[in-house]
Parts: structure tokens; sequence; C-alpha cells
């Protein structure tokens, strides 16, 4: 417990032959907190059980539960190992969506972009949504199974994210012994052997445009663009060579229309470093363009997405 003082509150009586009683104590630590502990001897040996803080039990409480510490002592028990019983009993019913639920809690703050932590909630809320009710401990391997096996051959990126994701849950309960055995999520070694290969081209990518119909793509993006915002925007992400996510989170002070230059801040970009973009003449004619349309109330450069309109 650290240096600290003891101010003896009550002394219990002796609970019989099994231990030499127990004695109700408030102690206060060097830096000034203050609870409350029962001392006992069991087994020959002086020992002390916390009973909280008195910020949050008062007297009577602390006398109550230092009570049932000693009818514990009577019936020849350790109280101290009949708690951590007790904690530990109460710790293995904890479901996995209130284990997942605690865990984006303290994890979440780590993701710098809201598509990340809202991909993370719902991986916990909708997809492993048979889960939820299961107690931790008896997650297994058919009931991760269960969770994938409608998402491997048709949303197979998903699937593997998703798979990570309760092999991750699983690996902080077990670090918290909430959990024992294997990680049923475990993919080499485990369920690579179960699930079949992913098919070719089901990761969401798409084939890429051959460079000799560039010219002709942009051509008619143009022509579509003269009475489309989302044209223009594609435009834009196409000469600037940025993600979509950038283009459409492109604020009006990033750019500098006269120097021909845009400044994506770091806490817009997946590396998290600031980004300068050189602009062409046609990405400043967009630019220009777009002004031309620009709400006071929305700084956005392609407020189609925001408004959702086209």
């Amino acid at each position: 417990m650290g240096k600290l003082t003891a101010r003896q509150v009550q002394t219990l009586k002796k609970p019989g032959r099994h231990s030499d009683g127990g004695n109700l104590y408030l102690n206060i630590s060097t830096s000034g907190s203050k609870s409350w502990v029962f001392f006992y001897r069991f087994g020959g040996k002086q020992k002390e059980m916390g009973l909280g803080s008195t910020a949050v039990t008062n007297l009577a409480e602390a006398r109550s539960k230092a009570l049932v510490a000693l009818k514990t002592l009577k019936d020849g028990a350790d109280p101290l190992a009949a708690k951590r019983a007790t904690a530990k009993d109460e710790a293995s019913k904890i479901s996995f969506g209130e284990f997942a639920d605690a865990y984006l809690a303290e994890h979440l703050s780590k993701y710098k972009h809201k598509a990340h932590k809202r991909q993370w909630q719902k991986t916990f809320s909708d997809y492993c949504a048979s889960l939820r009710s299961t107690p931790i401990r008896d997650v297994d391997t058919e009931k991760v199974l269960k969770v994938l096996r409608p998402l491997w051959l048709t949303t197979s990126d998903t699937a593997t994210k998703v798979r990570g994701r309760i092999e991750a849950l699983i690996d902080a309960a077990k670090a918290q012994n909430l959990y024992q055995g294997d990680n049923p999520a475990r993919w080499k070694g485990h369920l690579k052997a179960v699930l079949p290969a992913k098919p070719k081209l089901a990761n969401g990518h798409h084939p890429a445009l051959p460079y000799d119909e560039i010219a002709k793509f942009l051509t008619e993006l143009r022509i579509v663009g003269e009475r489309s915002t989302a044209a223009l925007a594609l435009e834009y992400c196409i000469l600037t060579a940025t993600r979509s996510g950038e283009t459409l989170g492109a604020l009006w002070h990033e750019v500098d229309l006269q120097k021909g230059v845009w400044v994506i801040p770091g806490k817009r970009m997946k590396a998290g470093i600031e980004h300068r973009i050189p602009l062409s003449a046609r990405a400043v004619k967009i630019l220009k363009s777009m002004e031309k349309l620009k709400d006071t109330s929305n700084q956005h450069i392609f407020p189609g997405n925001i408004r959702g309109k086209g």
C-alpha cells in the first residue's frame, strides 16, 4: 500500500480459532488520500484488504464490509482470497458487447479520422451483433465464423477487417484474464485453414483507366462538369492526385488562388503530415468556378457531398 499512516477506527471481535480477528483502519497516504482497510491475521500472517476510498465509501459501509470479511474468517476462509475469487467470477460474466464498448471508449481516441472510428463502432455494434450478449469468455471459433461467413465471399475486405478487430478485442480480454485459451479469431494456423481463399478483385479495387484514355475521359468529364459539381470535384481530385476524402473535405482557407497552392493540414492527411500541392491552371479554374457558388455558411469547396446534393 506504500508509505502511509493508519488510524484505527474499530477493533472487531475475534471470529474464532481460525484467525486472530481483525481491525478496521482509516489509512492516509502521503499524498493525503484516504481509504478504508481491514487488517487481519490468517494462517499466522498479517494481511490487509482494501474496502474502498472514503470518497465513495462512508464509515457505515466500511464497517459493513469489514463484518462480512469477519464472517468469512469465522468460516475458516481468507477474506482477501474470497474477494478476489468473487471479482474474477463477476469479471468472467462480462459480455462481448460490454467489453467491446469499454475497449472502444479507451482506444478510439488514437484514431484521427472519424471514418475509422465509425468503422470500429460498426464492427462491434452491427457485424458482431450476434456476439454482443455472449460472455466474452464463451466466444469460440464457431461463433466467430458465424459473423465472418456471410461477409467472406461478398465483402471480403470488410470481413478481413472485422476478423482483425475481433482478434484485437479477444487479445485485450486475454491480457486482462477475461479470456482463456487460443484466440478464436486468429488467422494463421487457425481460421486460414477453415475459410476459403478470397476471390480475385474482391477487395473493392477497380481496374485502372488505361493511360492513353485519360485525355478522352477528362474531356467528357469536363462536359459533364458544366452542370455537375461532382464532376468538377472528380476532375480536381485527378488533377491534384489526392484521395477523394481529401478533395471532398477541402476548405476554402486551405487554398491560395494567387499563389496557386493548396495546403492540406496534417490532421486531414492519412500520414498526419501537412501536404502542399501546386495547382495547375485548370485546377485554379475549377476553384474559381466553385468560388462563384461559395456559401458563407459552408466553407467546403465542394459542398454538394456535405449538403447531400449531387
